[in-house]
């Protein structure tokens, strides 16, 4: 099915949440297609429209990418406690397939300050990049982000 106002998707389905997702992004100002070359941009991108570095608890969100790596998507994937988020890669994995995106980013919040991943944001990395490589699909980056600092997997090497 398609958008009115889409004139650059070719979606066959929507979710509720993809819907919800798009209309954030647009009504936010974002690009239909924006081209983030670094995780400071994305954390940048995440304090403006999504006040990551004012939130009280941890929040997840994807980012999806096309195959030269503009951003076409954001969904907030997780919302948790101050010290943890519970995220499905099952609905990661469905809301990347369903837009046609080639890769994701996921980005999450740490409100305590500290960007250091826990053991289970290193497993949960690892468990997102197997599930996403069965479908054909690259984790391009996970970031954890803090008001005045980030921690980047991919530049750390972990994926």
């Amino acid at each position: 099915r398609r958008c009115k106002n889409d004139k650059h998707r070719t979606y066959t389905e929507y979710t509720d949440e993809t819907k919800t997702a798009v209309q954030v992004v647009k009504e936010r100002g974002l690009r239909d297609s924006m081209r983030l070359t670094s995780p400071l941009d994305i954390k940048d991108l995440l304090n403006r429209h999504f006040a990551f570095d004012l939130t009280t608890q941890e929040r997840m969100v994807a980012l999806y990418t096309d195959i030269k790596g503009n951003v076409r998507n954001i969904q907030q994937v997780g919302i948790g406690f101050v010290n943890g988020v519970v995220c499905s890669t099952r609905d990661v994995l469905v809301t990347a397939l369903l837009t046609g995106a080639a890769g994701i980013i996921l980005a999450r919040c740490h409100p305590s300050g500290d960007a250091t991943p826990s053991k289970e944001d290193r497993d949960f990395t690892e468990k997102m990049r197997d599930a996403a490589s069965l479908c054909g699909l690259k984790l391009t980056d996970h970031i954890i982000c803090t008001d005045n600092c980030y921690y980047s997997f991919y530049e750390q090497g972990g994926i």
